[in-house]
């Protein structure tokens, strides 16, 4: 199962990201799951609690080889997708790690050769995910902020899509882009959920758009979290953005 993120930047996507895989992993989900960090800015290791990335794509992608020729001359028994897997973890691309009991592994993207150029870099982990998929019982994408991620078609389907969204009427405008563009594109996608987050009681979830709607309360005690330096994870168990991300949850372990 592909489930990918995107929205806005200062939405809340990381922090929402870890915390989505915290539950899952306090629920017993049986993994392995790769949680993919495909924002340069690369921090949802910090929101996991988990150490910096020894290796992004950007650092490996001209040393490691995924090209057609080299995967259909694999060693008898390899499968594409576990010699990619297996390669990306030799250069420390991909970092095994458990989270609670359940098995995490974490690809990162990295920064891009050149100010406000990502594209090599792109097709680079568009190429590693494509041969990677059947590896992993769940791919968790944490999307760079906007719309260009899905204009460069990183991966042609997500079976759910979440575009996280705020009160703000700027986050709901690139909120509406981002699935206009997926459509344009041809991007596949089972389900879209429209994830409203760090809602007020006043605030008023937008009702002009397919698919279901999760509102996610703010909390206090995040902010904190994140003040104090310390993981999204961290966060207390009756916290009202867990329990507002746990009809989600159930959803991803029914598709186990």
């Amino acid at each position: 199962m592909i489930v990918s993120v995107t929205g806005k930047g200062g939405v809340g996507k990381t922090s929402l990201c870890a915390i989505l895989l915290d539950e899952l992993a306090r629920c017993d989900y049986p993994g392995p799951v790769l949680a993919v960090d495909a924002d340069p800015a690369t921090t949802l290791h910090l929101a996991l609690g988990l150490p910096q990335p020894e290796a992004t794509v950007a650092d490996v992608r001209e040393t490691t080889p995924l090209d057609a020729q080299t995967v259909r001359n694999l060693p008898a028994g390899s499968t594409v997708s576990t010699y990619v897997r297996d390669k990306l973890r030799e250069t420390g691309v991909v970092s095994r790690h458990h989270l609670r009991q359940m098995a995490l592994d974490v690809m990162a993207m990295g920064q891009g050769e050149g100010p406000g150029c990502y594209c090599q870099i792109n097709r680079a982990l568009s190429l590693a995910l494509g041969q990677v998929v059947s590896a992993y019982r769940l791919i968790l994408i944490d999307n760079e902020a906007g719309v260009e991620h899905i204009s460069r078609y990183r991966l042609p389907q997500a079976d759910l899509l979440l575009v996280v969204v705020t009160p703000g009427q700027a986050a709901q405008a690139v909120g509406r882009r981002i699935l206009a563009t997926a459509r344009q594109v041809g991007m596949g996608i089972e389900a879209t959920w429209m994830v409203f987050n760090q809602t007020l009681s006043s605030s008023r979830p937008p009702t002009d758009e397919a698919g279901v709607m999760l509102v996610v309360p703010a909390s206090l005690e995040l902010i904190e979290l994140e003040l104090q330096g310390r993981p999204a994870v961290a966060l207390p168990t009756d916290d009202p953005v867990r329990v507002a991300l746990r009809p989600l949850v159930e959803g991803i372990r029914r598709c186990a």
